[in-house]
């Protein structure tokens, strides 16, 4: 729950925090890099939540923890 909360903030900072000259196709694609994690870790719990010991769901943690670290760390 906590996470989704955390990428519906992201993309409301997303949203309010856009160039003024920004096409909306910028926008859109701003909007889908944020929601990339979610999705990776969304089929990745699926999997897992069914067959904790699938290496597919496990790797596909992998994209979405690299994505979720990727601004605290450019910071």
């Amino acid at each position: 729950m906590r996470y989704n909360l955390l990428i519906l903030v992201l993309v409301i900072l997303t949203l309010t925090q856009r160039n003024p000259q920004e096409t909306i196709i910028e926008l859109v694609g701003n909007v889908i890099w944020v929601l990339i994690p979610a999705i990776f870790s969304l089929i990745a719990a699926i999997i897992l939540t069914y067959q904790p010991r699938n290496i597919i769901g496990w790797l596909l943690m992998i994209p979405a923890a690299a994505f979720a670290l990727e601004n605290p760390l450019d910071s």
